[in-house]
């Protein structure tokens, strides 16, 4: 599967990355350490999803072997149950990965300035224009 190699891929890139700032000389350039920062915060969700979605593969492995394995029915129907709980897993967690993949915007770091004023209507706009500034604040 594409989507998993590309999760190993991130995977190994992430350890890289915390092996990179675990090491001294990475304090003495703030701006590549913060960087560095960064792309392994990001990184590390990837490497979680990788290893729930590896638990889940492992989960399902085992109640298709016990299904198999087992006569009494209602050991039988726990398998099942498990199977169909893990597969049911497996399905959100391809989305997860899926919307992880996706790129993120170059733009969405970045700060901005947001000027907000008082127009026309009195004290009720500069009613609503505190408003706004307490919750944009927040």
């Amino acid at each position: 599967m594409a989507i998993l190699d590309r999760l190993e891929e991130i995977d190994r890139r992430a350890r890289e990355a915390a092996e990179a700032l675990s090491r001294p000389e990475a304090a003495a350039d703030s701006r590549r350490f913060r960087e560095l920062a960064r792309e392994h915060a990001r990184l590390e969700r990837g490497s979680q999803l990788l290893a729930r979605y590896r638990q889940t593969l492992e989960r399902r492995d085992q109640a298709m072997k016990l299904r198999s394995d087992e006569t009494d029915p209602e050991m039988i129907a726990l398998a099942e149950d498990e199977e169909r709980q893990a597969l049911e897993l497996l399905a959100v967690l391809e989305n997860e990965i899926r919307v992880f993949l996706i790129p993120p915007d170059p733009q969405s770091g970045r700060d901005i300035i947001v000027e907000l004023r008082a127009g026309t209507g009195g004290n009720e706009s500069a009613l609503f224009v505190a408003d706004l500034l307490r919750m944009y604040s927040r």
